[in-house]
């Protein structure tokens, strides 16, 4: 007995050969109830590993936008944070150029950033007022993730007012129209009282994420010296590297090393440590939760493996007297259960691909059929104005989830597939190396 022969008696118990092939598959009233289950068990596989593709990609594209849109647009590469409190603003741009002279170093960019409160036409919204220079709507990385909704991403006078689209759509502001700006700034007796700043909007803008657009105004960087005080606001000079996710700590420490006195630097890491490693969690969670399914279909195979083998007996009580030994029985049918796995896999990752590569019209489609059931209902029980229901709010995740497939992952998932497969038939193939045929052909 070899391993060429063990192949041959694995797909002759699943009834695939030259001799069985029409009978056992053309002819649907003879299809057993054990080789029934083992293909229940193969859907199941599929079906399972579906959802786990599409919540893995889902996850991933959402922490990878999210953090994108953080690293470039908020907390930069790096950071240079003032807490010296120098007051002429020339300093701050003649250091950032200094820096960009540096190796490695993309970009400097000043900003001077504080709370404040803005009044639109039809209402008022608080955030933070960002102070910065007009080259850093100049970045590559600023144009991948923030675009404008009305209007131009740049300043066209010192009064000039960038805000975000939820700001625009809340307060009903739109290009041209007056946006004041409510501050605390500390007077001539060293008193901090409000101060009411207006600037006209120059552009609307978007990053495709509610949570920021939100929070933003953008106004030229000496302007920011005269609605923010240096108590209550902060003054920093943001870094751009070649790449955030690659020797970032080599270039802080040389940052470190090389920044004026007053200067405290760190890394895009450090500022974002605690929301990113939220992030990761939640993700390994979602993932884990897959796989219990996962493991609950591949426990399928074992029970369809069990029924296999007492349905066979004859024929394994036959192949050990004529000389198999119990190993190669065992084998026989873990190269079943193996079988079952690998189907299972081939079905449903190409499956599950199509779905994450198409999940942002899924979820259209989803959120439409469910609205049109909840409206078609609310017309019914009268109980006011619908409101529709958004499967992912814009206000708490991405407008539109990036897609990108990780082959790596893919590999991962196929081979973890695999492996659980064997894992769930070692059991009924010892059970089945174990059958004894001389009692076995008796009841025959």
């Amino acid at each position: 007995m070899n391993i060429k022969s063990a192949f041959f008696a694995a797909f002759r118990f699943l009834g695939i050969s030259r001799n069985s092939f029409q009978q056992h598959f053309c002819t649907s009233a003879s299809v057993e109830n054990s080789r029934k289950s083992l293909v229940g068990a193969i859907v199941g596989i599929a079906i399972s590993l579906v959802p786990l593709l599409v919540v893995q990609v889902v996850i991933d594209g959402m922490i990878s936008g999210i953090t994108g849109r953080i690293i470039e647009l908020s907390s930069y590469h790096a950071q240079l944070i003032d807490f010296g409190n120098y007051e002429d603003p020339e300093f701050y741009i003649s250091e950032a150029e200094r820096l960009e002279e540096f190796e490695n170093i993309v970009s400097a960019v000043p900003e001077k950033n504080g709370f404040v409160i803005a009044v639109g036409r039809e209402g008022r919204l608080g955030g933070t007022l960002r102070a910065v220079e007009g080259s850093f709507f100049e970045d590559k990385a600023v144009k991948k993730y923030m675009y404008p909704v009305e209007g131009s991403l740049g300043f066209s006078s010192s009064r000039s007012i960038l805000v975000g689209k939820e700001f625009s759509e809340k307060c009903g502001v739109k290009t041209g129209d007056t946006v004041r700006i409510f501050s605390m700034k500390k007077n001539s007796r060293g008193i901090l009282v409000p101060k009411i700043t207006p600037f006209i909007v120059s552009g609307v803008f978007s990053s495709g994420y509610q949570e920021l657009d939100g929070l933003w105004f953008f106004v030229p960087f000496e302007t920011g010296y005269s609605v923010l005080d240096n108590d209550s606001s902060r003054t920093l000079i943001g870094i751009k590297t070649q790449n955030p996710y690659k020797n970032i700590s080599s270039i802080v420490q040389f940052l470190r090393l090389e920044s004026k006195s007053g200067f405290s630097t760190y890394s895009w890491q450090e500022l974002n440590r605690s929301q990113f490693y939220s992030f990761q969690t939640t993700r390994m969670l979602l993932i884990f939760i897959m796989m219990l399914i996962l493991l609950v279909a591949s426990v399928n195979i074992s029970s369809a493996l069990v029924m296999m083998i007492l349905e066979r007996r004859k024929e394994i009580a036959i192949l050990k007297s004529t000389g198999a030994s119990p190993g190669y029985i065992s084998f026989v049918f873990i190269l079943i259960g193996l079988f079952a796995g690998i189907s299972g896999a081939l079905i449903g990752i190409p499956v599950g691909v199509i779905c994450a590569l198409n999940v942002n019209n899924l979820i259209k489609i989803i959120e439409f059929v469910l609205n049109s059931f909840f409206k078609f209902i609310n017309l019914f029980n009268g109980t006011g104005e619908y409101i529709p229901l958004r499967l992912l709010d814009p206000a708490y995740y991405l407008e539109e989830i990036p897609v990108h497939i990780s082959i790596e992952n893919l590999i991962l998932i196929f081979t973890g597939t695999v492996i659980l497969s064997f894992l769930v038939s070692i059991v009924p193939g010892i059970k089945a190396g174990k059958e004894k045929p001389l009692e076995i052909l008796r009841k025959f």
